[in-house]
């Protein structure tokens, strides 16, 4: 288990998805295609192996948060491990000014440091929520791709529908006929609202044709000219 955690958790992988991703997006966005953008649209990026790049890279980021979690939760643990070892090693010593445990232990908390004070030995510790930040930001990472994927399950299509009325069948311009809606639609009020929009418009001289002025104006107002 942890040989496979390791592959899917690996940066290399990351780096390797991000690249190949990023030269399908750069080959579908300036590749010439005679259908259109449209068309160019699903050729690559609906695509079933431009998913299977995407699920790929979600599968790696789920297994770097998973292990960034883990290394954050079990990080005192960790430490007060290594505390307990240190007497095997040569561990770095810095002396600090105090008479008792509890003098440093106080001292330490004056810093900001949050201590642990276990048997004989204190584990101190500040910045605690920053740990927090890269597991956040795969997190967010994640949700988005979530999103995109819940954004598949969508449909556009139209429904030709009076006041008072209700259907429960719209026309898939796909397949060019009806299909179910899965629920009804009741249309119980109607009310069209009409936004101004800014129209510009030049004028010109009759007899040669030169451009005398330009105006910007919108619905309802009256232009001196």
């Amino acid at each position: 288990m942890k040989p496979i955690l390791d592959f899917f958790s690996s940066v290399k992988l990351t780096l390797a998805l991000l690249l190949g991703l990023s030269l399908i997006a750069v080959g579908g966005t300036v590749w010439p295609v005679e259908q259109g953008a449209i068309q160019r649209f699903e050729l690559y990026f609906q695509s079933i192996w431009f998913r299977s790049l995407l699920a790929l890279l979600a599968l790696n980021l789920a297994a770097c948060t998973w292990k960034t979690f883990s290394r954050v939760i079990g990080e005192k643990r960790r430490l007060l491990n290594v505390l307990d070892n240190s007497s095997s090693s040569s561990p770095k010593t810095i002396e600090l000014s105090g008479k008792t445990i509890d003098a440093v232990e106080h001292r330490l908390n004056q810093h900001g440091y949050r201590v642990v004070h276990e048997n004989d030995k204190l584990l101190a510790r500040r910045g605690l929520w920053g740990r927090w930040s890269l597991p956040i930001l795969h997190l967010s990472i994640l949700a988005v791709m979530l999103g995109g994927l819940a954004s598949e399950l969508g449909f556009v299509g139209t429904m030709n529908i009076y006041e008072t009325h209700q259907s429960d069948k719209y026309f898939d311009w796909d397949i060019q006929g009806e299909r179910p809606l899965g629920f009804t639609l009741r249309l119980d009020h109607f009310e069209p609202q009409y936004y101004p929009i800014e129209l510009r418009f030049t004028t010109f001289d009759k007899q040669t044709r030169q451009q005398l002025d330009e105006y910007t104006t919108i619905e309802g107002e009256t232009v001196d000219l």
